[in-house]
């Protein structure tokens, strides 16, 4: 057991270690005149950063300018670059009494998991560096305050009226907007009052939409220093150095091949360059064609996907493959619920092989759950039902999986929702090799849809009903083939919607 000496003998270390971390503390390295005059120079010196030659252009401009729009592809230290402006802008009380920085962008999300994560990574770097700079709250809005009225903080936008963030006022304001162009120009509208008491404000961004504040900002004649970066100025690209998490040659490659060197995600989010002519087709007809050309090779289990007509209208399809071998569609003469289920489930009886029934390996079927498809799923994932005379034990035939195309896509940040996610899974799918059954009405629904990017600078695929008026016809054969390359390892839980949830229309569908 411990005796009295040792326990005061420890509280004596401990009180000794306390007092040097204090002292330690109080000796806090002192930022340079040098880097309070330069951003550039704040960025090496207080958080270590090796800062290339466009990010210190970048970081100049924001400096030396009232007004400054840069548009810029991905991996280009965007928001690094944001979060150090308003860092450096608010450390100089001398230059900059009461200096305030107000950092936003159009969601919350982007303000609290992108920006305002960077500001606090920065802090971070800057307190093993040395530098007691003042500790950021969790919250963005709760921001950096640094004791004499200077304060860095985070706004968002979508929570709040756009003439909330016109509130702010001080003799030394900067306003830093990143993913500029998805902010609505009734928060610019707001700002201007600001800029007449000697706001200035930094913008930068994708550029995503040619129209709005931030692309006026970047058009000859405007008031603002425009700058660009393209994804290939990156320093490991150009080879002025090696700086990890910023774009690579082999990213840029990646992106190209997956999207076409012509297409508008490589014009936006590659080249920072305003869409303007690129392709704006899914999949293309090349790509569609050559797919329609080979018989590749069956190398996975059986998997359909089935896209339900509404009782009365077009016929289901039915499209099945078996690893990247697309085989021919089967067209589900319409019914009620009980009808197109049975119907499949004896569509699907003769392309199992022998060896799969004696195994007892099942083919999955990915459906279009929601609205008129509820029924159909409910009855192909239950135990039984009887139809035209016949029992069907479904969980003996098949695995029925729900699909809602309109819930979040799993990756996020790059699509606006499933629908569209799964439009470029399919054509990562083609790409990797599978093939397609060679039918013209397939090949006209799959060259039909057309992409886009919203104002979060997620890709989004336009609305059914706009497919369809231009086919003059619904493109079911595509919507079961885009059926057919759903997987999700670890799938969540569906949530398919029950017919009395919707409004019925005529084929109804979740592509809609």
């Amino acid at each position: 057991m411990l005796n009295v000496t040792s326990l005061i003998n420890r509280a004596l270390q401990a009180r000794l270690k306390a007092r040097a971390e204090k002292r330690s503390q109080g000796r806090a390295k002192v930022i340079s005149p040098e880097a309070l005059a330069d951003p550039a120079v704040y960025a090496e010196q207080v958080f270590g950063l090796t800062v290339w030659s466009k990010q210190r252009e970048v970081l100049t401009a924001g400096r030396d300018a009232e007004r400054v729009s840069v548009r810029s592809g991905h991996k280009v230290s965007k928001s690094t670059s944001a979060a150090v402006l308003g860092w450096w802008y608010t450390s100089d009380p001398a230059a900059r009494p009461a200096a305030r920085a107000i950092v936003t962008a159009p969601t919350g999300r982007q303000v609290e998991e992108v920006i305002w994560r960077e500001v606090k990574a920065l802090h971070a770097r800057a307190l093993r560096r040395g530098y007691r700079l003042p500790t950021p709250g969790k919250r963005a809005g709760t921001g950096v305050r640094w004791g004499d009225g200077r304060e860095f903080l985070g706004f968002t936008i979508d929570n709040a009226q756009p003439e909330a963030i016109a509130g702010f006022s001080g003799a030394h304001l900067k306003f830093i907007i990143d993913e500029a162009s998805g902010v609505e120009d009734a928060v610019f509208e707001a700002l201007d009052g600001n800029a007449a008491a000697g706001a200035t404000f930094f913008l930068i961004s994708n550029p995503t939409r040619t129209s709005g504040a931030f692309y006026d900002s970047q058009q000859p004649g405007s008031d603002y220093r425009r700058l660009h970066i393209d994804s290939c100025d990156s320093p490991n690209i150009t080879g002025e150095r090696d700086i990890p998490g910023l774009a690579t040659r082999a990213w840029v490659d990646k992106m190209v091949a997956k999207y076409g060197a012509d297409s508008l995600f490589v014009a936006v989010r590659v080249h920072g360059q305003f869409p303007a002519g690129a392709d704006d087709e899914v999949f293309g007809g090349e790509l569609v064609r050559a797919a329609m050309t080979f018989t590749a090779e069956a190398d996975g289990p059986l998997v359909a996907g089935l896209d339900v007509a509404a009782f009365g209208g077009d016929s289901s399809r039915l499209a099945p493959g078996r690893g990247r071998l697309g085989l021919p569609l089967i067209t589900i003469e319409s019914g009620d619920s009980a009808a197109v289920a049975g119907r499949t489930l004896r569509a699907l009886r003769p392309l199992r092989t022998e060896e799969e029934r004696r195994r007892g390996v099942l083919p999955t079927v990915n459906i279009d759950a929601n609205g008129v498809g509820f029924g159909v799923w409910s009855l192909l994932a239950g135990e039984g039902f009887t139809w035209d005379e016949e029992e069907f034990h479904p969980q003996e035939e098949c695995k029925a999986v729900a699909v809602n195309t309109g819930e979040a896509a799993d990756d996020a940040e790059t699509y606006a929702n499933l629908r569209a996610e799964l439009h470029f899974a399919a054509k990562e799918r083609l790409r990797e090799g599978a093939s397609l059954p060679d039918d013209e009405e397939l090949s006209e629904d799959l060259r039909a849809p057309r992409y886009s990017l919203d104002r979060y600078n997620r890709i989004v695929v336009e609305p059914k009903l706009k497919i369809r008026a231009r086919l003059q016809r619904s493109p079911d054969a595509g919507d079961a083939t885009l059926l057919r390359f759903y997987a999700r390892a670890e799938a969540p839980a569906r949530q398919p919607v029950r017919p009395d949830d919707v409004i019925p229309t005529e084929n109804f569908s979740p592509f809609a």
